[in-house]
């Protein structure tokens, strides 16, 4: 871990030493901005990613390999939680550092480093997380190799970036240290995906994702042939609304409507009672796992009460439809279903 330690001390020292060719403006504002970003920014996530440490050395000499999934899954979502706070401070650093009596020159290239390095708060917000899970499990090869690659890479990123490319200033150089840490994290990723290390550990949101998959494919297969009946009761309803609107009927083509929806209601409560009634039958046609069919028993009426709304819906998109106003429809659903749905 030491040498490890000294290969990403490096990274900095190319950084340093390309912001001192850059200038004395260029090397005030970079040494100011790296010292915001690792006060507000990097020392946060690394402070943070070490609450897992605990947890994942202990779960790992428990063989707890879920639990040690659970957690890497967790800190990484409260790591990139955190940088939204991290990149509004960073994006509002330059009046900040001129209302606290910053030069305004240093404090524009300070604004800018930390711009071009927002993209590496998230990659490391993803890095360290995955670099205590491999420790924690005495994996640290492919964490010393991902240093050296990155050492290795990292004066010629900058040296392209800051001398040849146009951006010959303090962008190069944030960016240059972003693509290394990404650089980083593509290594671990795909040597998590080409190696065994995961096969114990990531096992889905559910203890029993195996079951909860097969059971929602059995559950999809009833609500397809429930939507047969309702897709070609809209299309009928779409008709019909449209042929009276074109012979300038509107009063029928409103009659229309509330009869279809009247229906819609009847089919609905016709539809939730089959899915109740199958719910101890439904599941036997496709398979005898008790725990697949104890899910699918309990997943079916709760998916039968949906119905109501779905008949409600569509039929009420099939008049939209007949009115020349699917966008009206597709909208509505976009806001009901992405929106709403997502709360």
């Amino acid at each position: 871990m030491i040498f490890i330690g000294l290969l990403t001390y490096g990274n900095s020292l190319i950084s340093m030493y390309f912001m001192g060719k850059l200038g004395k403006n260029e090397l005030a504002g970079g040494c100011l901005s790296i010292g915001i970003a690792n006060i507000t920014g990097y020392s946060i996530i690394s402070g943070l990613s070490t609450g897992m440490e605990a947890i994942s050395s202990q779960a790992y000499g428990a063989n707890m390999w879920v639990l040690m999934g659970q957690i890497l899954q967790r800190t990484i979502v409260i790591l990139l939680t955190a940088c939204l706070p991290i990149s509004l401070l960073w994006l509002y650093s330059e009046p900040i550092l001129v209302f606290c009596g910053q030069e305004p020159v240093i404090s524009s290239i300070a604004y800018s480093y930390l711009l071009f390095s927002l993209p590496d708060i998230v990659f490391q917000s993803i890095i360290n997380p995955l670099r205590i899970f491999l420790r924690t499990q005495n994996i640290t090869l492919p964490l010393m190799l991902s240093a050296i690659i990155a050492l290795t890479l990292h004066a010629p990123i900058n040296y392209v970036l800051v001398c040849q490319l146009s951006l010959n200033d303090i962008r190069g150089i944030a960016m240059a240290g972003a693509i290394t840490d990404f650089i980083i994290l593509a290594f671990l990723v795909l040597y998590l995906h080409h190696t065994s290390v995961c096969n114990n550990t990531f096992q889905g949101l559910l203890f029993n994702a195996i079951e909860a998959v097969a059971t929602m494919g059995i559950v999809i297969q009833a609500t397809s042939l429930v939507y047969i009946f309702i897709s070609s009761f809209s299309q009928a309803v779409s008709t019909r609304v449209g042929n009276e609107l074109g012979t300038n009927c509107p009063h029928n083509a409103k009659i229309s409507t509330w009869i279809a929806l009247a229906c819609a209601v009847f089919m609905s409560i016709v539809a939730t009672f089959f899915m109740t009634a199958m719910r101890n039958t439904w599941g036997f046609i496709f398979t005898d796992d008790a725990t697949i069919l104890s899910l699918t028993a309990m997943s079916m009426p709760v998916v039968g009460l949906c119905e109501i709304g779905k008949w409600l819906q569509t039929t009420g998109c099939g008049v939209l439809r007949a009115s020349t106003r699917p966008t009206l429809g597709a909208n509505i659903n976009f806001g009901s279903f992405s929106v709403l749905g997502c709360q």
